[in-house]
C-alpha cells in the first residue's frame, strides 16, 4: 500500500500540538483543543485508526486474516513496550529528581503513595497516570480489535 504522505504529515502535527500541550507553554492557548470538542490527542488517534485499518484491511486481502491479526498484535506489542518505558521513565525521573515540583506530585501521586501498586497496575494497563493514559488504551483497544472476525 503507498503511503499517503498528507496523513503522515497531520499525524506528525498532531504530535507536536500534544507535545505543546503537555508543557507549560503558552502556546497551549493556541493547540489546546483546537477541533471544536476534540483534543489533538482525540484527533491523532482517529488518524492513526484510520490508517491502521486500511493497512489491516489491505493485508487481509492479500495475506488473509491471521496475517493481518498477526501484524496487529505485533503492533500492540511495540506500543505496549512503549507505554512501559515512557511510565517506567516517568516514575524514575519524578521519583528520584522532580518530587518536590507540584505538576510532577498531581501526575504521580498514586505512584508517589503505593510505588508497587502503581508498577504493577501500569504492566497490567490498569493504571494510567493523566497525560499518559493514550498508550495503554491504544494497546487495549489494538488487541480488542485483533480478535474479532
Amino acid at each position: 500500500m503507498k503511503r499517503f504522505i498528507e496523513f503522515d504529515l497531520l499525524r506528525g502535527v498532531l504530535l507536536l500540538m500534544m507535545v505543546v500541550d503537555h508543557s507549560p507553554s503558552s502556546l497551549r492557548l493556541l493547540t489546546d483543543q483546537p477541533f471544536g470538542f476534540f483534543t489533538t490527542a482525540e484527533c491523532f488517534v482517529f488518524v492513526s485508526a484510520f490508517l491502521a485499518g486500511l493497512i489491516f484491511s489491505k493485508r487481509v486481502e492479500k495475506l488473509g486474516f491471521e496475517a493481518a491479526r498477526s501484524s496487529s498484535i505485533s503492533r500492540a506489542g511495540r506500543i505496549y513496550r512503549a507505554h512501559l518505558f515512557t511510565v517506567g521513565f516517568a516514575f524514575v525521573l519524578g521519583s528520584l529528581f522532580l518530587t518536590e515540583l507540584p505538576g510532577i506530585k498531581n501526575l504521580l501521586d498514586h505512584y508517589l503513595i503505593n510505588p508497587w501498586a502503581a508498577i504493577g497496575g501500569s504492566v497490567a494497563l490498569l493504571f494510567r497516570p493523566p497525560l499518559m493514559d493514550i498508550l495503554p488504551t491504544l494497546t487495549a483497544a489494538i488487541l480488542l480489535t485483533s480478535q474479532m472476525k
